[in-house]
């Protein structure tokens, strides 16, 4: 049973995380009060968004990489999920908000559910491709596979 632990922030809202971590644990939590906890996975993203203007696009790391890469713009981190987020105005003129998922927020929910919902069946992951390939490390390592 996955569970969609994520898409807390986008194009309906205004600029935020895509899973904080303790809204996480309350749709988990009921989920694993409707079916066996064992049969439950949390939702991991591999994305998140960049909200300019009126619009909303959709950024990966390997997007949110380039961006810094190309600007002077600085990384905060989120502490109630662990992402990413920065702004940068373009060549335009336009404010850019940008959240994403780069190793430390992978870090952070994986250890999190290590740590507070492991009695789960573990993790799914949305949506794969362009994520930075040390993700996987991290994973491995939060979740303590192969140890």
């Amino acid at each position: 049973f996955k569970v969609m632990t994520y898409s807390y922030s986008g194009g309906w809202s205004d600029p935020g995380p895509q899973t904080p971590l303790a809204w996480a644990r309350k749709v988990l939590t009921f989920a694993a009060s409707q079916v066996p906890p064992e049969k439950v996975l949390m939702g991991v993203p591999f994305y998140g968004f960049d909200w300019h203007g009126e619009s909303t696009t959709a950024v990966f790391w390997e997007d949110a990489d380039a961006t810094l890469s190309e600007t002077d713009a600085a990384v905060a981190r989120h502490d109630a999920s662990g992402e990413a987020t920065f702004t940068y105005t373009d060549a335009d003129e336009v404010l850019h908000t940008v959240w994403y998922q780069d190793r430390k927020a992978v870090a952070a929910k994986t250890s999190y559910f290590r740590r507070e919902l492991g009695d789960l069946a573990g993790i799914a992951i949305w949506q794969m491709h362009r994520e930075d390939p040390r993700f996987w490390t991290t994973i491995r390592k939060e979740l303590r596979v192969g140890k």
